[in-house]
């Protein structure tokens, strides 16, 4: 039927075929001047009987006047069309065809210009064409990286080496040293980093040797109502320790040395997986991790206590600990010589064994706490080389319910070497000495309650302190003293807004010229749009204006209306005294980010 189809179109020119039959040949011929044919096996909405082809054995086109030849998704079938001597363009695109047969078939194209080629089984290309001008090759593992989120599409990038008679493709990306496609591959997520395995035999000894290890058991979670009950956390938990030693044992094989190492989970009993993470350490900190990351959050009053190993990882550079309890640390030896970093989240440990973990680090440079201890005297020292010290008083995770620092009544810093200092969710009064902390640039209060005579009591004695942030405070006024500061942020503190009002009676020097202006949006009605931007404008000339939006229905109406009104300004346009506006002398209007909100139409 097909056959009498086409012979009885003697002017056709163009065929396209998405067909279902279920004949074992296909034939194209009798179309006398046909010029452009494409076979295209991938199924349409008619038909949900699967691949459309997949009885097909043979392809057979003769077809003399043929110039461009497509066929897709047409798989495990003979191609024959000799009879096509002509063909300029071919394309195939998810084919399955073997390197000789691929071979074959080009070869009888002598006139050929442009190949497109998109077949995941072919290793390796290799043709000797006088016409060719144009050859794509574009590799897509589609069919192979499938994952639990959807379907992960690579593109291998691929050279062309030229010769009198042959053209030769190569994969440049793989003759990358290791080194740097370990770089590449850091960019990655840990799905993507492993998927990378099935590419060819030498991306799977990188991924097997890639440094840096990141195990989560949040991948192995399916997003449930059935992943509460605890037969099935046990089971995924199960096989999340599967998959941690098929990937951790075959890295060791390769003896390389690890850059990071992190692992996140959540378990009923830390027991029962006690002596896995114990391996793992133990794995870890032999083969020279230089980042260990350990997160492991447990359901009930009892903790995790890490091994003795971890604390002699002496070629540690980053060490993070979250839901740990190092109460026992203080009786073992500790080797962080190296160690510059340090973060402790929602640990349980004692002041004897926090002071000694911190004096065993001779190099620490940056400090994060955010500590489950009962001590009402939190004291920072013996870090001669500390710059950076946050003191959060909420976990930064589900680790704990109860307030942390609820009993804390002093914090003691001294360290003279400090130069950034924030403290974070501090809702009791307490009381405050930084006098070891003179070389203090920055310092950071967020939602700390703390008194104004106090607060200025603190900063007089930060007499290099150049930033100040203020940030959810109950402060109704604030009184400074500083030559140095140079930046002053109060945000979000209401009972400071009063205040305010006081400025009117000064004469204060702002500079006419600002570099970049930003104003962030939190609440404004529309009202006051207009009357916000005359007046900043007004007080300063900004070489640039900055709108940073803030989640909320707010900051998309100002934008939105901010739009409006520089798309639609008039250069003409100006006061009763002929003075234009400042959106008058606007020269340029960029929009960087858009985000996509609940309505598909509108973005910002």
């Amino acid at each position: 039927m097909g056959q009498k189809f086409i012979s009885e179109c003697p002017l056709l020119e163009e065929l396209f075929l998405s067909l279902c039959l279920h004949c074992k040949r296909i034939r194209v011929s009798h179309a006398p001047k046909l010029k452009i044919l494409t076979v295209k096996g991938s199924s349409s909405s008619f038909c949900n009987y699967g691949s459309i082809f997949c009885d097909v054995e043979s392809i057979e086109i003769v077809a003399p006047s043929l110039q461009q030849c497509t066929l897709i998704d047409v798989d495990g079938s003979v191609i024959d069309m000799v009879g096509c001597a002509d063909l300029k363009y071919f394309n195939l695109t998810g084919v399955k065809i073997l390197v000789q047969e691929f071979h074959k078939l080009i070869s009888k194209f002598p006139l050929l210009e442009k190949l497109i080629v998109n077949c995941y089984v072919l290793e390796s290309i290799s043709l000797s064409s006088n016409r060719l001008k144009e050859l794509k090759i574009l590799h897509f593992y589609s069919r192979l990286l499938c994952c639990c989120s959807g379907v992960y599409s690579l593109s291998e990038f691929t050279d062309l080496k030229i010769t009198e008679d042959q053209i030769v493709v190569m994969d440049r990306i793989s003759e990358l040293p290791d080194v740097i496609i370990h770089h590449i591959m850091s960019y990655l997520s840990t799905l993507e980093a492993t998927q990378t395995c099935v590419l060819s035999k030498r991306w799977n000894h990188l991924q097997t040797s890639f440094p840096i290890l990141d195990f989560d058991l949040i991948y192995f979670e399916e997003k449930d109502l059935e992943t509460r009950r605890k037969k099935r956390k046990i089971y995924n938990i199960n096989k999340f320790i599967q998959f941690v030693d098929a990937s951790l044992l075959p890295f060791c094989e390769a003896k390389v040395s690890m850059q990071k190492f992190r692992l996140s989970m959540k378990v009923y009993d830390a027991e029962r997986v006690a002596s896995h993470l114990e391996k793992w350490i133990e794995l870890a900190v032999a083969n020279e991790v230089k980042e260990l990351d350990l997160n492991v959050e447990t359901i009930g009053d009892r903790r995790y206590s890490p091994p003795e190993t971890i604390f002699s990882a002496e070629f540690v550079t980053t060490l993070k600990l979250g839901g740990c309890n190092l109460e026992q640390s203080s009786a073992y030896t500790i080797r962080f010589h190296f160690l510059k970093k340090l973060v402790l989240n929602a640990v349980h440990i004692d002041e004897q064994a926090f002071q000694k973990f911190i004096s065993e680090c001779p190099l620490l440079e940056d400090l994060f706490l955010s500590l489950c201890w009962h001590c009402k005297c939190i004291s920072v020292s013996h870090a001669p080389k500390l710059k950076i010290l946050t003191v959060n008083a909420s976990p930064s995770s589900n680790f704990c319910d109860d307030n942390l620092f609820g009993e804390v009544e002093s914090i003691e810093i001294v360290v003279p070497s400090l130069q950034q200092c924030t403290l974070i969710d501090f809702h009791r009064s307490f009381v405050i000495d930084m006098v070891g902390c003179a070389d203090l640039k920055y310092f950071n209060l967020t939602s700390v309650k703390i008194l104004v005579q106090k607060l200025h009591n603190l900063i007089s004695k930060l007499p290099l302190l150049e930033k100040l942030i203020l940030k959810d405070c109950v402060l109704e006024r604030v009184s400074l003293s500083s030559n140095r500061l140079k930046e002053l942020q109060i945000i979000c503190c209401p009972r400071f807004k009063g205040c305010l009002e006081k400025f009117k009676n000064f004469s204060l020097s702002l500079p006419r010229e600002v570099g970049n202006l930003t104003i962030e949006v939190l609440a404004l009605p529309p009202s006051d749009y207009a009357a916000l931007l005359d007046c900043l404008l007004c007080i300063c000339y900004p070489k640039i204006l900055s709108i940073k939006p803030y989640n909320g229905q707010s900051s998309i109406e100002f934008i939105m209306w901010l739009y409006e009104k520089m798309t639609k300004r008039d250069a003409k346009c100006c006061n009763g005294h002929g003075i234009k506006y400042w959106h008058n002398y606007l020269k340029d209007f960029k929009i960087e980010s858009f985000i996509p909100l609940n309505d598909p139409n509108l973005f910002i």
